[in-house]
């Protein structure tokens, strides 16, 4: 089986918001800021409030056709359950061709 590849720089966060553009990109706490479960992972916060909305983005070329896949975590944060937005996300994978 072939090595998969790993097209999206920064996924983990580990270098904050580097690589990533959009609105609203916080990505300077670890997980047990927001879930206080004590985990170090570096995470990124998508607003989850009524009337806000968090955009990440970043754009990356495929030089030859390949089989992959996306993987997402997410977690609401314990402080943020009386004011959830009900939208949940979208993810969106483009072409420019």
């Amino acid at each position: 089986m072939a090595d998969k590849v790993n097209l999206i720089k920064n996924g983990d966060f580990e270098d904050k918001g580097a690589h990533w553009s959009g609105n609203d990109i916080e990505a300077n706490h670890k997980e047990k800021a927001y879930l206080r479960n004590g985990e170090n992972n570096r995470v990124a916060e998508l607003d989850g409030h009524r009337g806000q909305e968090t955009v990440m983005e970043q754009s990356f070329e495929v030089t030859d056709p390949i089989s992959t896949e996306l993987t997402f975590d997410s977690a609401l944060r314990n402080a943020a359950m009386n004011d959830a937005g009900s939208d949940g996300f979208t993810v969106e994978i483009l072409n420019e061709d």
